[in-house]
């Protein structure tokens, strides 16, 4: 099989690039106030921002599958990185790793004054096949953070 030094190079810079092994990244940036989703291993701008956010994965997914009846809804921790770049040309961007939960606290955090919630997450389990890494689709939503 012959390889194009096109994608050699694209896949070259991908592994070569720290912090993404394995990010895609989004196209086109995301809206303040609108929910957008984000498969497990992607990151996106928000436009208008200096956010980024990144979904590396899902961990202790204890939510009632699909089939089943439960007592309790369960909770799944949704593992973000967000990133805000700095004012200064001198200055690397801050970076922070949040884990936020589908039925527990915190479902929200902020960053720079950027409000960012959990609205879902999907697949919901199932008994038959529970949902493999990459099938992991997160809802979230950003806005600025109310005046208090």
């Amino acid at each position: 099989m012959r390889v194009t030094p096109i994608v050699v190079v694209s896949l070259f810079s991908v592994m070569a690039s720290p912090g993404t092994v394995g990010a895609v990244r989004a196209q086109g940036g995301r809206s303040l106030d609108a929910d957008f989703v984000l498969a497990s291993g992607q990151d996106v701008t928000v436009t208008g921002t200096s956010l980024s956010i990144r979904f590396d994965n899902v961990e202790n997914d204890s939510r009632c599958p699909k089939e089943g009846q439960c007592i309790w809804a369960g909770d799944a921790e949704v593992h973000l990185v967000l990133t805000t770049a700095s004012g200064g040309r001198d200055r690397a961007p801050a970076s922070r790793p949040v884990v936020l939960h589908t039925n527990g606290d915190p479902r929200q955090v902020v960053q720079d004054g950027l409000e960012v919630r959990l609205v879902g997450l999907a697949p919901v389990p199932s008994l038959e096949k529970p949902p493999s890494p990459k099938d992991y689709r997160a809802t979230l939503h950003v806005a600025r953070q109310a005046s208090k």
